[in-house]
């Protein structure tokens, strides 16, 4: 740094050599009137120094904070982002079911409940004869996390599951949420027979929501400013994808589609990311693309994993234990293969211990089947499946491992 700091101590020291070089003032002792004098001057001298310095350092972006560092970023047309709110806009992580084993489908939760209103003179607006409506707007939670969800989810005929997006109440970290959470929802007395029959959950982990931008992360971006700004570079693409909110990650691969092309695969909250996120991805690549080049946003290449797998309990196990137990089962194996990543190795005998750990009531595991395929986001099927022998996989490096909700069976 340019600008050479002196303290008290120093300031005190060069103003006595001074005097002591042109003056006949010899008396510095404590409590003298020369003293005094100087230890004064020397004194708001020092504090001047010290405001420089900090003046100073708030000019430079490796040691500027707060207002500071958002006047540099700003020199960069850069703003730091704000707190967003945790949110899935996919549809396929939450949901509202009906629970298969009651024997209930939508049409017949309908007209019953709808019987029931009608004989109460309960007014109806969301429940009709033969169908019924959770409105957009409905409040679900766990504990004191609550989000609401953004889109009706309308039940006819034998549907028994409607995915729809939610968004948390809330800013901040405070409201993600791990997976299998969300449990509880809050409808009118309209849905008093419905509600005992209907359940909602989240698939996967919702962790989008964040405070402020920090100084560090703001700081980051400035940084790489200069390189984000030449366009047509990896690192400009890179952030470009990643100042999408629910991006976590992106992975680029050159010539998918010929010479002057390029794919951005998005790695997302949710192990398949919606359509809503690639399309405000592929806008912000296709502003730091040179011209003739093509960028292309897409899913990464699934390998759909699906499997049965067939628990022994010890004796002493209750039903209602069996139920819990084989569900907390299902959510540790779809998260075991979620988390696999691009390229990631599935090995056979690493799932089994996390079945086994999940608790201490299960005696045995057996694989009754298992299979892989090419999972297809855009049909939901899970083309060229393969039944294999229970072994390890390895996904290519372009290939990402998943479990969607339902591929995997515990029974």
């Amino acid at each position: 740094m340019r600008f050479l700091t002196k303290n008290k101590d120093q300031l005190m020291q060069e103003s006595k050599n001074y005097l002591v070089d042109n003056t006949e003032l010899r008396n510095f002792k404590p409590g003298s009137v020369v003293r005094s004098i100087l230890e004064s001057i020397n004194g708001h001298i020092a504090e001047q120094y010290e405001i420089m310095t900090m003046n100073l350092l708030q000019t430079y972006v490796t040691t500027a904070v707060g207002d500071a560092l958002d006047e540099v970023g700003a020199l960069f047309s850069l703003i730091r982002n704000e707190s967003q709110r945790a949110i899935d806009a996919s549809h396929t992580n939450f949901r509202f079911y009906i629970d298969t084993l009651t024997g209930y489908v939508a049409q017949t939760l309908a007209s019953e409940q709808h019987t029931a209103n009608q004989n109460s003179e309960v007014s109806e607006i969301y429940v009709h004869e033969n169908s019924f409506t959770i409105p957009a707007g409905t409040t679900v939670f766990a504990g004191d996390i609550t989000y609401k969800t953004t889109e009706d989810a309308t039940f006819s005929g034998s549907t028994t599951e409607i995915y729809v997006p939610i968004v948390a109440t809330g800013y901040g970290p405070a409201f993600n949420i791990p997976a299998y959470q969300l449990k509880s929802y809050t409808l009118g007395v309209e849905f008093s027979i419905i509600s005992k029959y209907l359940y909602c959950e989240n698939a996967q982990t919702i962790s989008s929501g964040k405070f402020q931008e920090s100084d560090d992360e703001f700081r980051y971006r400035v940084v790489h400013a200069h390189v984000g700004s030449s366009r047509a570079n990896e690192t400009s693409v890179r952030l470009a994808a990643l100042s999408i909110p629910g991006v976590v990650d992106v992975v680029l691969r050159e010539y998918v589609a010929g010479i002057g092309t390029f794919a951005v695969h998005i790695i997302a909250e949710s192990p398949i990311p919606n359509a809503g996120l690639l399309s405000a991805v592929q806008q912000a690549v296709d502003s730091t693309r040179a011209f003739g080049i093509k960028a292309l946003v897409q899913y990464p290449d699934y390998k759909g994993f699906e499997g049965t797998f067939k628990l022994r309990f010890v004796p002493e196990t209750t039903a209602d234990e069996k139920v819990l137990i084989m569900q907390q089962v299902r959510i540790s194996a779809e998260l075991y293969i979620n988390n696999l990543g691009f390229g990631g190795e599935f090995v056979a005998n690493e799932l089994i211990q996390r079945i086994m750990e999940v608790n201490d009531k299960i005696k045995d595991v057996s694989v009754v089947s298992f299979g892989v395929g090419d999972y297809n986001p855009l049909t939901g099927i899970n083309e060229d499946y393969n039944s294999l022998i229970f072994m390890n996989q390895t996904c290519g490096s372009d290939e990402m491992a998943l479990a969607v909700p339902g591929t995997i069976t515990i029974c």
